[in-house]
């Protein structure tokens, strides 16, 4: 498979663009060298620097279509005898519908030479098919790969959640939030990669090639204690601020800092934006994945994510004005910071906008750490409410 992210090893610039079209497109690498279609994103030198061209996402695994017909597969996914999932049926009228709007608005030979254009002619984003070949040719395509992809976890006989990656042999799925700036992973074994881990494999990578300014990451007080650990290991300093990433970047901007983030997957790479940007992250991991030959799941072993347990006590307003003056509150977080010792953290915080109070623990025993939390909310509970 071919996946380069430049000439030179050039660094990526992102033009941000609106959201991909298809329903099930995902930016993903392939376990295996067997591909229908390809997934290619190259720098071109006679365009603007570092502007990113790439092929048409066409993936689909020979090995799971030959799972599909192989003997044992035939009994099970004989149509007439399968019971079709909402989803899947959600999944077909979806496709079925796209590809309909896109013959009524394109006669088939404008069909037929627009969906050569997208699979030859070079693109930035998905999106730019509506520009290359039309609208009809770009709803046809879109309404394809849908059609291909609710086809194969159908047939395959597998469920509609995140472990379907697995099955269809990914090495790694994507998801956005609404408006794209947060990114959560799943690596091939269906496991999520949070932002802690990501921003974990990110600034390793950049302190080898020489890119982490300062030798710094910046994170909130949220950030898992594992992400402490792992910088301590690798010789990379970390900074904490409050929770949001307006802070984040604060401090970004004042240190010259070149990577930060939240656990949510709020990821900002100040050399590239100055705010979070999920497609920018993703690519950020996938690059790191082809330089290094590595699988998700190996590169997320650099950190250990200890087990962490939150509880939100709502609590009235002069209580909320209280909290930080209320001794039996403070002996209560004191004792459960002393029985956790080096082990584990306590982090107790009032709401910025809500009347609660928020209770967050984490260790290595994950019953202990849970015993604690309820203490302490139950003291809150007292003199607080």
């Amino acid at each position: 498979m071919s996946f380069k992210m430049g000439q030179g090893d050039q660094d990526i610039r992102i033009h941000q663009r609106t959201a991909d079209l298809c329903l099930f497109d995902i930016l993903a690498l392939h376990r295996n060298q067997y591909l229908i279609g390809t997934f290619q994103s190259v720098c071109d030198d006679n365009r603007a620097a570092g502007s990113i061209r790439s092929k048409s996402i066409h993936i689909c695994s020979l090995q799971m279509i030959h799972r599909i017909f192989t003997a044992s597969y035939i009994q099970r996914i004989t149509i007439c005898q399968k019971r079709f999932s909402p989803l899947f049926l959600v999944g077909l009228a979806f496709s079925l519908g796209f590809i309909s709007l896109g013959f009524l608005l394109a006669s088939p030979a404008e069909i037929f030479r627009g969906l050569h254009s997208i699979m030859t002619e070079q693109d930035l984003l998905i999106t730019d098919y509506f520009y290359l070949a039309g609208i009809g040719p770009a709803l046809v395509n879109a309404g394809l790969v849908t059609l291909v992809s609710v086809l194969i976890i159908q047939l395959s006989g597998d469920a509609y959640n995140g472990f379907t990656l697995v099955e269809l042999s990914l090495m790694a799925g994507f998801a956005f939030d609404g408006d794209a700036d947060r990114m959560l992973a799943v690596d091939e074994n269906g496991d999520v990669v949070d932002g802690d881990k990501i921003i974990a494999i990110c600034a390793s990578y950049m302190k080898k090639e020489g890119k982490l300014k300062k030798d710094t990451a910046v994170v909130t007080v949220m950030t898992n204690m594992g992400f402490g650990k792992f910088c301590e290991s690798a010789g990379i300093n970390y900074t904490a601020t409050k929770v949001g990433d307006r802070y984040v970047l604060e401090n970004m901007l004042q240190n010259g800092y070149s990577i930060g983030g939240e656990q949510s997957g709020h990821v900002i790479f100040l050399d590239y934006a100055t705010t979070g940007d999920g497609q920018l992250t993703a690519l950020q991991v996938l690059r790191i994945m082809k330089r290094t030959g590595k699988k998700l799941s190996e590169l997320a072993c650099c950190m250990r994510t200890y087990p962490q347990t939150m509880i939100n006590i709502r609590v009235s307003k002069m209580g909320k004005a209280r909290f930080k003056d209320d001794g039996e509150v403070a002996n209560a977080i004191a004792q459960a910071e002393k029985q956790l010792g080096s082990t584990g953290r306590v982090l107790v915080r009032v709401s910025g906008t809500e009347p609660l109070v928020r209770v967050m623990l984490e260790g290595e025993d994950e019953a202990q750490i849970k015993m604690l939390a309820n203490e302490i909310a139950q003291v809150i509970k007292l003199r607080l409410i």
